[in-house]
């Protein structure tokens, strides 16, 4: 199930930084971002990092030493970097070249040069684009997974929300954006589904650029602030019974959505400058998965050899991106229409 999310977002996000289509599921460039992940995920976690940089002799110790195996996975993961910051840049360099690209963010950049390109510049270019694809395909497919881990657990949420897809546009027919207004629930879903289990608990660094005082403390020029996006996501003062998935939560007393807690204000983009540049994006790509899954898609609990339910207790990974921890379930399609669909379009591949 990981493997598809990925897939997906990896395929999508691609498209748009590099103008690279993806046509397989066995597509090189995404088999590359799958083991770079893994290998971030299970060797080099956060409390490892934090280790290395506490005692900096470690770096210098040899692989064979127990406990520094990781070090071998260091190298492996270092080519597979390069590989993904390399490989689709330089496709989109050569369509580009050939007069054959399609719009991509790589594309313009190119567009935008006039004369012999700065080589700082372009490997500036060249860094940015992998980041956005890295850092876009691993917390759009994490939030997905999180998503379904809740259709699991919640499962009147799930036939609430599939009943409201009905209602409005019947058995055949997948939702577009043109029915997003006309969906509050999913959307309330969607913004639970980002509240719920952040996928980045502590989002990224900031430093302050002046000496400032917020609430009696102190915070001089240069502090690196980390904030918490899980606390922030989990205050009982603007959330009742935080612990739970609750879409309802959004909605004023007048049954309509809440103004101030849309998608794009989520704390999970981040905040100031450094907020995410491809939230925008993000929030697109989510609302269509998670609205093509509840159309198309039954999410339960899988049964045992006994025919007992198999219970989802729900962990997460550690790092600075937390997916769900593996969980067994069970994934039916919801129409046959649809799934005719689906499967065409999975031919098309």
């Amino acid at each position: 199930m990981k493997r598809h999310l990925m897939n997906f977002s990896g395929a999508i996000i691609i498209a748009v930084t590099y103008g690279y289509e993806v046509t397989s599921e066995h597509d090189p460039i995404l088999g590359r971002v799958r083991q770079l992940m893994a290998i971030l995920e299970l060797e080099l976690p956060s409390e490892r990092a934090v280790s290395m940089t506490a005692f900096p002799l470690l770096s210098r110790l040899p692989a064979w030493i127990p406990g520094l195996g990781f070090k071998r996975k260091s190298a492996e993961s270092r080519q597979l970097l390069h590989d993904i910051k390399n490989i689709p840049f330089n496709y989109a360099k050569k369509q580009m070249a050939a007069g054959t690209a399609t719009n991509s963010m790589v594309a313009d950049f190119f567009l935008s040069q006039e004369g012999a390109i700065d080589p700082h510049l372009e490997d500036t270019m060249k860094d940015t684009a992998a980041a956005m694809f890295l850092g876009g395909t691993d917390t759009t497919s994490a939030v997905l997974y999180v998503f379904i881990l809740a259709m699991v657990l919640y499962p009147d949420v799930q036939h609430r929300a599939q009943a409201e897809i009905d209602a409005l546009l019947g058995s055949d027919t997948i939702p577009g954006f043109e029915h997003r207004e006309s969906l509050p629930y999913v959307e309330a879903v969607v913004r639970e589904t980002l509240r719920w289990h952040p996928v980045a608990p502590l989002g990224l660094p900031h430093v302050s650029t002046a000496d400032d005082t917020y609430n009696g403390y102190y915070i001089p020029k240069g502090a690196v602030m980390v904030f918490n996006t899980w606390a922030m996501s989990h205050n009982t003062i603007d959330f009742n019974d935080p612990g739970r998935f609750n879409p309802d939560r959004y909605f004023l007393s007048d049954g309509k959505l809440s103004p101030n807690d849309a998608v794009l204000n989520s704390p999970s983009f981040g905040f100031g400058r450094r907020i995410c540049p491809g939230r925008f994006f993000a929030d697109a790509s989510t609302w269509v998965a998670i609205t093509t899954m509840l159309a198309t898609l039954r999410f339960a609990k899988a049964f045992d050899v006994n025919g007992c339910e198999v219970e989802v207790k729900p962990e997460f990974t550690t790092g600075a991106i937390v997916h769900p921890a593996p969980f067994r379930c069970s994934i039916t399609g919801r129409h046959s229409a649809r799934e005719k669909e689906i499967r065409a379009a999975l031919k098309s591949l």
